[in-house]
């Protein structure tokens, strides 16, 4: 856990330069929470650390009923605003009998934060619904996925993809015009035809990554 008060600045360039890599870089922070915020925010992280190592039953428990049933599990991590344009995905994903589960809105930052590294360590697949949210939230959604193997114990992914969806904006035109790898473009409106590859790749025996 790395905590940095928030608004924390340097005088020194090669300090601020390192500040400024812990809240863009992942490998930066070594598989750390970065906390920012006040000192109280910085206890209250501590204290919801120190339950989940207290009781690591209940973590087991959450990992063995996540997909118990053989029902497969994606992780669709979208902006609070996308939650409506992420309808078509969802009940396209219950035809195939996939769970598909937004992350969790409500609450405070840490109930929230909790919630999110408990989906990326349980889920079978992550679809990143890039539409709203902003070119900062999208980077800061690439960051926490990079760490996401250290949720998951060496458990694999099945498949992983960033979904581009309206409006359109410079930052998703780049992404198509340097034909990024593990990309859905939905700028033209939804089609079960683009989502088919991934999600056919969760039904694989064999994980992408």
């Amino acid at each position: 856990m790395i905590w940095l008060p928030e608004g924390l600045r340097s005088e020194q360039a090669q300090q601020q330069a390192f500040v400024e890599a812990l809240h863009h870089d992942a490998e930066v922070q070594f598989g750390a929470d970065l906390i920012t915020g006040d000192f109280e925010a910085l206890r209250s992280s501590i204290h919801a650390t120190l339950r989940r190592l207290e009781k690591p039953e209940a973590r087991h428990a959450v990992e063995q009923t996540a997909g118990g049933d053989g029902t497969k599990l994606v992780y669709l991590i979208c902006d609070e605003r996308d939650r409506k344009a992420t309808v078509p995905l969802r009940k396209y994903f219950r035809q195939r009998s996939v769970e598909a589960v937004l992350p969790t809105f409500a609450g405070d930052a840490t109930a929230v934060r909790e919630a999110h590294q408990r989906l990326m360590a349980t889920c079978d697949a992550v679809l990143v619904f890039y539409g709203e949210g902003g070119e900062e939230w999208k980077r800061t959604i690439d960051h926490d996925l990079k760490k996401m193997a250290g949720y998951r114990g060496g458990r694999p992914v099945l498949a992983r993809c960033t979904y581009l969806a309206g409006p359109k904006t410079t930052d998703k035109e780049d992404l198509i015009d340097m034909e990024e790898p593990d990309l859905i473009d939905g700028l033209g409106g939804f089609s079960e035809e683009r989502l088919t590859v991934f999600a056919d790749a969760m039904t694989a025996s064999g994980a992408t990554r």
